[in-house]
C-alpha cells in the first residue's frame, strides 16, 4: 500500500516556488534516499510525561516486526529541505495489519463489515484492561473468571507478549486466546477485544478465534501497546485509517483512566 504525500489543492509536493517565475518541482521527480524514521523515545520517557492520555500505539518504523508474508513497514523520503527542495515529502508502504491495527469482520468473513464501515461508537468509550501475564500460551476461560464483569463491551488484555512486542523478530509462540475463551467473551457481550501482540488468535490456527469475535459483529484490536496501562477502567479512542473495502487498518489508540475521563 503506497500513500504518497501531496500538497494542498491537488498540487504536487513542493508546489511553492522559490520565486514567482520558477517552476515548482514535482514530488515524484526523484527519490532522495531510503530513510528510517527518527528514533522514538523510550517507554520510560513516554510514561514520565505529565499526560492523562496513554498512547497505546506502536510507532511505525523499520524495526517493527511484520506478520510472516505481510509487507513490512517502509518509509521513503521523496523531497527534503536539506537537499534544497521546498518541503519535506515522503511515501510509506505497509500491510493493512501492520503494527497496532484493527481487524474488521471482512478479514475472515466474506461479505462482512469492512474497516471503513465499522460503527465508530464501538471504538470509542469505556474499556477494561486486565492483566493476564501469568496465563499460559493459550488464554482459557478459567483465566478470565472473575476478571470480566457483566456488561464489558471493550476489553484489552495485557500478557507476557509485552516483553517482546517491540522486537524486530516475529514471535510465533505469543500468548493468544483459545477458541473457548473467545466464544465465552463474545457470548458475554465483548465486541472490541484487544491484545498486546499481532493477533488475538494462535499463529497456527487463527480462524476460530477471529470468527468468534468478528462473527458476533465485533472487531479485534491487535498489537496494542499496554506497557503504560495498569489494569483497570479506561476510556478508549481507537481510530483506524478509513481504508475503503479493507479487512483491517493501522490504528491510533489512546487510553485514559476512567476517573480522569470523568473529571
Amino acid at each position: 500500500m503506497m500513500a504518497p504525500h501531496g500538497g494542498a489543492g491537488g498540487r504536487p509536493c513542493g508546489a511553492a516556488v522559490r520565486d514567482r517565475h520558477a517552476r515548482a518541482p514535482r514530488c515524484t521527480a526523484r527519490i532522495i534516499r531510503d530513510a528510517t524514521l527518527p528514533a522514538q523515545p523510550s517507554d520510560s520517557t513516554a510514561r514520565e510525561e505529565p499526560m492523562d492520555w496513554i498512547d497505546a500505539t506502536l510507532p511505525l518504523n523499520a524495526a517493527l516486526a511484520a506478520w510472516p508474508g505481510d509487507d513490512p513497514f517502509a518509509y521513503r523520503e521523496t523531497l527534503t529541505l536539506r537537499a534544497g527542495d521546498d518541503s519535506n515529502c515522503a511515501s510509506i508502504a505497509l500491510g493493512v495489519h501492520c503494527g497496532t491495527h484493527l481487524d474488521a469482520p471482512y478479514h475472515y468473513i466474506d461479505g462482512g463489515t469492512t474497516v471503513d464501515r465499522i460503527d465508530p461508537e464501538l471504538l470509542i468509550g469505556p474499556c477494561l484492561v486486565i492483566d493476564l501475564r501469568d496465563a499460559g500460551p493459550r488464554i482459557a476461560r478459567a483465566d478470565l473468571a472473575g476478571k470480566v464483569p457483566p456488561g464489558t463491551r471493550r476489553l484489552l488484555v495485557k500478557t507476557r507478549n509485552g516483553a517482546f512486542l517491540r522486537d524486530r523478530a516475529f514471535h510465533e509462540d505469543y500468548t493468544a486466546f483459545s477458541q473457548e475463551a473467545a466464544e465465552w467473551l463474545a457470548a458475554r457481550g465483548v465486541r472490541l477485544l484487544g491484545i498486546d501482540y499481532f493477533s488475538i488468535a494462535p499463529f497456527d490456527d487463527p480462524r476460530p478465534v477471529h470468527l468468534a469475535i468478528l462473527g458476533a459483529g465485533g472487531a479485534a484490536l491487535e498489537g496494542v501497546d499496554l506497557a503504560g496501562a495498569a489494569p483497570g477502567a479506561y476510556e478508549i479512542i481507537c481510530l483506524p485509517l478509513r481504508i475503503e473495502g479493507s479487512g483491517g487498518a493501522p490504528a491510533r489508540v489512546l487510553l485514559r483512566r476512567a476517573a480522569a475521563a470523568a473529571s
